[in-house]
């Protein structure tokens, strides 16, 4: 679908008293462009012939009404019809023109393009908020969720952590952070956890969303860092050396969401990629807000067994062929229940 804007000169209101005498069988404009159903004489001299200049298509001339030819009652009424029309877009656009011209077709949005520039702004968004959590042994990605003072708290999937190790979080300006584990929140069986770290440095915190009101087929946007990135069809290269470099953004949609949770809190499926190494990475609504923690991979090779719902139960063979070809996120839901039982219980 697509969606024009008209742009109306106040050099218009000059022409009403022609307009009304206008035969309403005057010829019609032949351009290539989709013009709006407004008649010709409507159009300035000198739009006619910039549309002239702009079209391969002729634009048929308009020849103004013979002196005594006739007009009846209703042509005057469709012409005053027109003329209110007229009005109602200056007073609602509240637009101007050149003096030169009074009526321009202003230059065609359509949805995909109003998508692309916000896909490129939540794109940005991620890039502030997403850290890369590095350790020894592995690594992984993780959000910032909260700032004190100096002090930076990351959210992540507890899997991305290795106990008893040191980590180092990259921030978006490529700086190195020496970061601890935060144990004061007990996230029990849930796939979570929280490093710190310190900076005198403003680090954009993520705004939070609401995951309980998603619905299927809302766009969503998942963020990370891949440990890895295909060279070619047989060759993956160790992104480790790339630190934030490797940063990747996905789009996508909520495709499920489970009234009973996986294992590890895993409730929110949706179609973006996700790689090994985005775990703890972000996913984000069409506003850029926080409603998810990624962590799970699409076709998982442990088949229906990576799929074991809290109770300890399989999903059917039906429901499993749906939720396979989805990645997973922890919504930030369940976290900030957990949030909100800490506090009431200081």
């Amino acid at each position: 679908m697509r969606s024009r804007s008209v742009c109306v000169s106040t050099n218009i209101l000059l022409a009403f008293p022609t307009i009304v005498l206008v035969e309403m069988s005057a010829p019609k404009v032949n351009t290539a462009i989709n013009f709006p159903p407004f008649p010709p004489f409507l159009l300035s001299a000198s739009l006619r012939h910039r549309l002239t200049a702009s079209s391969p298509s002729p634009v048929s001339p308009v020849s103004p009404p013979a002196p005594n030819s006739p007009v009846s009652p209703a042509q005057i009424q469709v012409s005053n019809a027109i003329v209110n029309i007229a009005i109602a877009l200056v007073l609602s656009f509240g637009l101007s023109a050149p003096s030169d011209v009074s009526l321009a077709v202003l230059a065609e949005s359509t949805p995909t393009a109003s998508l692309i520039t916000s896909e490129e702004s939540i794109s940005q968004i991620a890039r502030e908020i997403a850290v890369r959590i590095l350790s020894e042994s592995g690594a992984g990605s993780g959000i910032i969720v909260a700032r004190s003072g100096q002090t930076y708290t990351v959210l992540t999937n507890a899997h991305v952590l290795v106990e008893e190790e040191a980590y180092i979080v990259l921030t978006a300006d490529r700086e190195s952070h020496v970061a601890s584990r935060l144990n004061s929140l007990a996230f029990g069986e849930l796939d979570l956890a929280l490093v710190q770290f310190t900076s005198d440095r403003p680090y954009q915190v993520v705004e939070r969303g609401n995951s309980q009101t998603l619905e299927i087929g809302e766009p969503v946007y998942a963020a990370g860092f891949p440990n890895w990135q295909p060279i070619d069809e047989e060759t993956l290269e160790d992104t480790r050396e790339q630190g934030v470099d490797a940063f990747v953004f996905t789009p996508g949609e909520v495709g499920m969401r489970l009234e009973r949770s996986l294992l590890g809190g895993y409730q929110l499926g949706y179609t973006n990629d996700v790689r090994s190494g985005m775990s703890g990475g972000p996913v984000l609504d069409a506003s850029g807000r926080l409603i998810g923690i990624n962590g799970r991979l699409k076709y998982p090779i442990q088949g229906i067994q990576a799929f074991v719902l809290d109770d300890g139960s399989l999903p059917s063979p039906e429901l499993f062929a749906q939720m396979e070809g989805f990645s997973w996120a922890i919504p930030i839901a369940t976290f900030e229940q957990l949030e909100l039982v800490l506090q009431e219980s200081r």
